[in-house]
């Protein structure tokens, strides 16, 4: 999928995700998982759709929309913490904003829904951020959004891609 190039003009539209978005989804994801700095394994198409219409049916999934193409996504789920399953938190499945994108504020919509989303549940939400990012950069992210940074995830028995860290 080509994503147009950065415009003035920031007014995209931020809508909730159907059945009828998951192949379009599924492409934006396509495009984030190499994006991301990680060797992770190859994409299974079908895999890939179950998991975002399992995200949309069981949680939702916020789509940041211009002009008919989508600029962004983030899907989240509403889980519990393993210790107390009557405690509920909603946790991102997936968010990705390509990069010719970002500095239009389409994250930040995205993120604000999610955030709208836990506050009505009255629940907290959970971000992961997992890219090959530098762990200053990422922590830089947390810090700009508000957040609280929890940790990281330690992974083993991936090849960084070059130039993953920036």
């Amino acid at each position: 999928m080509t994503h147009p190039a950065p415009t003035k003009d920031t007014a995209a539209s931020i809508q909730e995700a159907t059945a009828y978005d998951v192949a379009n989804i599924a492409k934006l994801l396509e495009e984030w998982i190499p994006s991301a700095g990680i060797a992770y394994p190859e994409v299974d198409k079908n895999s890939l759709c179950q998991w975002v219409l399992d995200t949309i049916v069981n949680g939702k999934v916020f789509l940041a929309v211009k002009g008919g193409r989508i600029l962004g996504v983030l899907g989240v789920t509403v889980d519990v913490f393993p210790w107390n399953p009557y405690k509920k938190v909603l946790k991102d499945s997936f968010f990705y904003v390509p990069n010719g994108q970002r500095k239009l504020g389409v994250g930040d919509r995205l993120m604000k829904e999610a955030q709208a989303m836990a506050a009505d549940f009255r629940v907290p939400l959970f971000m992961n951020i997992v890219s090959g990012a530098s762990p200053d950069r990422i922590d830089r992210f947390y810090q700009i959004k508000g957040g609280v940074y929890l940790g990281g995830t330690l992974a083993f028995g991936f090849e960084e891609q070059e130039g993953s860290h920036g």
